[in-house]
């Protein structure tokens, strides 16, 4: 039998040595039961709870493929943390004639593996609860004796309190030359200027930002960003908005909550009541006076742009294209400068030292002319030659296809058969313990065959149209995904739904700036034009418009 070992540990503070550990009782286990370990999965500082582990999603594509019968883990809390995921990962492992087991006796095949499974899944969620509880009590009794709770600011960095002890608590430290910085930020801010000046002159000196500073290799390590001195929504405290830089280090502001099955965060802000400050003379950087200036301005900016900017934060965009576009020249979003025009988020929020692409696009022009090649490409030869293959690719898989039922009905008319001559034999000569013995192997057959004949899953049938409904169907998406770009009226809910077609279709849409002009890149493997040759790059801008503007 085919076996594949599944391992984890959840976060990089455990010790990776565990996955030795796990794999090494697998392959033990399947020694034991002669089975042939095929595949090993691994995923290392990843929690339980999130059903996007790149080895779990490996482990499940290939479970489809059946490249092996058997799952073993070590226990079944590495494969699944997450309340309701064993006994469903089961229900499709059994459609598939395959089985989990781990080292502690679980067996997926057994009868009261199912309810087990709720069992350990009820039990693993309520840990889960337990640790964050532990957790969360751990780090505020810390905050409040003065110690670090976690998390970085700009200005600051930590020590141990003992170095030789690895387990040691740590204290906050001033960084001089960072320190020196956000008091230039406050003044510069305090006196007129604003933050995409300030990050523009910081870019231009090659000050250091603090996601380059805390290494970050993905988000704001490019340079500084107008959003690291302000904030750019509830749960993100800008630099100008640090309390801790007039010595109170708060604590318990948010409460972030886990998208279900990633492992996503979203942060909550919590009730004034429930912050716990803590204050640190010793680590004051600003000075009270240019403190409350600095508040008294931001107050007043963000009075006067309220009106400007009534959606609420972390509600799906109005626009169709948002999210969509990337500029090619430094990696950031394409975003609404003002109320008719896409622009390059690095440049407008952070100046020209980060990003010199000033190119604006009207969002009516964007949207025209990707929206017109994306109908064009979806309803073109290409596409209807695709799908009239894979229809009757579909077809000719499916006559291939053994008709379970047909076979099974047969064998049960077999044995009732059988089991008629039996029953004549025992009403003629009466009962014998050969007759007996056969009667009792007759009868479990037929038991057997009537629950293969439950389990075969319904025939699977065709539209002799189905090649001409599908493209139907592909026009009224190119349809509606274009409606509703235009249509003043559509609700935010219908332009996320469209927004994720789109998406799917095209992928990221990568924005080069080329003498003055935005060239638009599909992504080339896009999910919806798999088998379609991609779009090719799309002129957005018109040649007359120079750089930096505006169509």
């Amino acid at each position: 039998m085919r076996a594949a070992i599944y391992a984890r540990f959840s976060t990089d503070l455990q010790d990776p040595t565990s996955i030795i550990g796990q794999i090494a009782n697998c392959e033990a286990m399947a020694e034991s039961n002669g089975w042939e370990v095929k595949k090993r999965y691994i995923d290392e500082a990843i929690s339980g709870s999130d059903d996007t582990r790149p080895g779990y999603q490996k482990l499940l594509a290939d479970s489809e493929c059946g490249q092996f019968e058997c799952i073993i883990v070590d226990e079944t809390s590495r494969l699944t943390r997450r309340a309701g995921e064993l006994p469903r990962l089961m229900e499709i492992l059994a459609f598939r004639d395959q089985f989990i087991v781990d080292c502690k006796g679980f067996d997926s095949r057994q009868e009261t593996a199912s309810l087990l499974a709720s069992v350990y899944g009820g039990i693993d969620s309520l840990e889960l609860r337990k640790v964050k509880e532990r957790t969360h009590r751990g780090l505020r009794e810390r905050h409040k004796a003065g110690y670090s709770a976690g998390g970085k600011t700009y200005g600051y960095t930590t020590e141990p309190i003992d170095p030789e002890d690895t387990n040691s608590k740590k204290r906050y430290m001033i960084v001089d030359a960072e320190a020196d910085i956000v008091r230039e930020i406050f003044r510069r801010y305090a006196g007129g200027e604003s933050p995409r000046q300030i990050c523009d002159d910081l870019n231009a000196r090659g000050i250091p930002s603090p996601g380059s500073t805390w290494k970050r290799s993905k988000r704001r390590c490019r340079g500084w960003l107008g959003s690291a001195l302000v904030g750019m929504a509830a749960s993100c405290t800008g630099i100008l908005r640090r309390e801790k830089y007039v010595g109170k280090v708060v604590w318990n502001r948010c409460k972030w909550k886990s998208v279900p099955g990633t492992s996503r965060r979203i942060a909550d802000i919590r009730p004034a009541s429930e912050w716990i400050v803590v204050q640190h003379p010793e680590l004051r950087i600003v000075d009270d006076d240019l403190w409350n200036r600095v508040q008294s301005r931001l107050t007043d900016v963000r009075k006067k742009s309220h009106k400007a900017n009534k959606r609420s934060r972390g509600r799906p965009s109005k626009y169709l294209l948002s999210g969509i576009m990337k500029c090619g020249a430094c990696g950031a979003n394409f975003i609404m400068r003002d109320s008719r025009s896409y622009m390059c988020s690095s440049h407008a929020n952070s100046g020209p030292n980060l990003c010199r692409n000033s190119i604006r696009v009207k969002r009516t022009i964007a949207e025209q002319v990707i929206l017109e090649k994306i109908k064009e490409k979806l309803l073109g030869h290409d596409t209807k030659r695709y799908i009239a293959e894979q229809v009757k690719r579909a077809i000719r898989e499916l006559e291939k296809q053994p008709d379970d039922t047909a076979r099974l009905s047969n064998r049960l008319r077999t044995i009732d058969g059988k089991l008629a001559k039996v029953a004549d034999a025992i009403e003629s000569v009466g009962i014998s313990g050969t007759l007996a013995v056969r009667l009792n192997q007759l009868e479990a057959e037929r038991t057997e065959t009537e629950k293969a004949l439950k389990r075969v899953p319904a025939q699977v049938s065709y539209h002799p149209k189905m090649a001409k409904l599908i493209m139907e169907r592909v026009q009224e998406l190119a349809e509606s995904i274009e409606s509703i770009g235009s249509n003043p009226c559509t609700t935010l809910e219908d332009m996320e739904a469209a927004r994720a077609s789109l998406h799917a279709l095209l992928g990221t849409v990568t924005l080069v700036p080329k003498d003055g002009i935005l060239w638009a890149h599909p992504a080339p493997n896009a999910k919806g034009l798999t088998g379609v040759r991609p779009l090719q790059e799309l002129r957005i801008n018109s040649p007359k418009i120079g750089s930096g503007g505006r169509i």
